[in-house]
């Protein structure tokens, strides 16, 4: 019985995935642009594919990042999408740049 419910499942295109566990990882943020030091801290993240994480700051903040290959980025926080620009350093963290802050992280 058990075996024909779980083949009728795979049948009809249901997959079984176990959910993505965050991950701690170094993050800095600025209230500046380009601030020659950035105060470290760490973060949760979450990859949820196609250049997409989700990052929970020390304070509770959860953005969704999603980084676009023209070096376009897209924050989701508090509800609001916010949009900047993002390269990756000689260190291989994210930098995503707005207009009035910046913040980093290691994917």
């Amino acid at each position: 019985m058990m075996k024909n419910i779980f083949r009728n499942l795979l049948l009809a295109g249901i997959v079984f995935t176990t959910p993505a566990l965050a991950r701690p990882t170094p993050c800095w943020f600025q209230q500046t642009v380009n601030a020659r030091r950035l105060p470290p801290s760490t973060c949760d993240l979450i990859s949820v594919g196609n250049d997409t994480w989700k990052l929970t700051s020390k304070d509770g903040l959860l953005r969704t990042i999603r980084l676009f290959r023209d070096g376009e980025a897209s924050v989701v926080l508090n509800g609001g999408i916010y949009r900047a620009n993002w390269v990756r350093d000689s260190k291989g963290d994210v930098r995503i740049i707005f207009s009035d802050s910046e913040f980093i992280f290691k994917p």
